[in-house]
């Protein structure tokens, strides 16, 4: 990207400045029918849950807070339809969210948006009541963000993608685009993911089958992964430190070490269905969660000498579009266009199916 080109971007953000996030007024009526997005509190009391309007002139969208006792029905193996009388708490937003997840706590959120806005939210407790209250909202991304990840760190810096083909890095503290990478990649990217105890690197892929790893330090921050192969990437995930998978519009899951990129460790066919997201467990023993274009939700192993799914579930009515995993009890949990929430628990983790 030109200094020029950098610098324009930099001052246009700077000349929007922050604006209300949240509009006011009452806690919707109604969960949207589409769940695009959930996440799990860090402490494993709270669902964060990301919803948009698909049939309406605005396409807007909501978010909202569960207390994690409303989920007691789903803990065992029941799908949940939440209520918005059951909520902690909710909002309707002033554009459709496609992206969010729990900062590193329990009361501050962050949400990308399809207007290619980037928007911290906070919990504020008034009593007995719980507030959704903007710290701010940038709109740099010309495009929907599609993905945002927390590099960790000292401070408060994350990753955003987008399908204008850039990347962008954040201090979500203070709400600046620190790094812009524009184009990042030759088509639209798709994903990014921080490296595990890496606090400034973190990989990306796009659609014109091309992954990158970036090391923000370095002068010239780009390594090449996996070259453009004419299969689009859809969504990546470190398996560890230093093996990651990429899923892309094929159904293929593809394992890579990024200390020998030539020599591709696995690779393990799905349904024929593009895969929509990837997410690793937290506790680093191989299992990633895989949804795709369509109501199966997967768990892969990749530890040991060959892949394998070791749980899979056709349960979801529509497109399942979002996976998050527990941070106490490590089950997988899903949501779509089902209106639905799902929880799954891998044979590996507690012992059954």
């Amino acid at each position: 990207m030109s200094s020029f080109a950098s610098k324009a971007m930099s001052e246009s953000s700077f000349l929007a400045g922050p604006r209300p996030i949240v509009p006011p007024g009452p806690v919707p009526i109604a969960v949207d029918k589409h769940y695009d997005f959930l996440d799990w509190s860090p402490d494993g009391e709270s669902l964060f849950l990301g919803t948009s309007e698909l049939t309406s002139r605005s396409w807007a969208g909501s978010i909202w807070v569960f207390n994690s006792k409303e989920t007691q029905c789903a803990n065992n193996n029941k799908p949940w339809r939440p209520q918005a009388d059951e909520c902690v708490v909710g909002a309707s937003m002033d554009c459709g969210v496609t992206v969010g997840r729990f900062m590193r706590c329990p009361d501050r959120l962050v949400v990308g948006c399809d207007s290619g806005a980037v928007q911290v939210i906070g919990l504020r407790q008034y009593g007995e009541a719980t507030k959704l209250e903007g710290e701010g909202s940038l709109s740099e991304h010309n495009d929907t963000v599609l993905d945002i990840d927390d590099l960790g760190g000292e401070g408060v810096e994350y990753v955003t993608c987008s399908q204008d083909k850039s990347i962008k890095v954040w201090d979500l503290d203070v709400l600046i685009s620190t790094r812009t990478f524009s184009p990042a990649h030759a088509h639209i990217v798709t994903s990014v993911r921080a490296q595990p105890s890496q606090s400034k690197c973190f990989a990306s892929c796009a659609r014109d089958g091309s992954a990158l790893l970036w090391d923000i330090r370095d002068d010239n921050p780009a390594s090449k992964i996996m070259d453009p192969c004419g299969v689009g990437l859809t969504s990546l995930a470190w398996v560890d430190e230093t093996n990651i998978v990429v899923g892309g519009v094929s159904g293929q899951l593809i394992v890579i070490d990024i200390r020998n990129i030539s020599d591709i460790k696995f690779k393990l066919q799905l349904d024929h269905r593009p895969v929509h997201s990837l997410k690793s467990i937290p506790d680093n023993s191989g299992l990633v969660g895989v949804c795709q274009d369509n109501s199966k939700v997967s768990v892969a192993q990749f530890e040991g000498e060959s892949p394998q799914i070791l749980y899979s579930n056709d349960s979801h009515g529509d497109f399942v579009r979002g996976l998050s995993w527990h941070p106490q009890n490590f089950s997988l949990w899903s949501c779509g266009w089902d209106s639905y929430i799902m929880p799954h628990i891998p044979r590996s983790v507690n012992g059954s199916t």
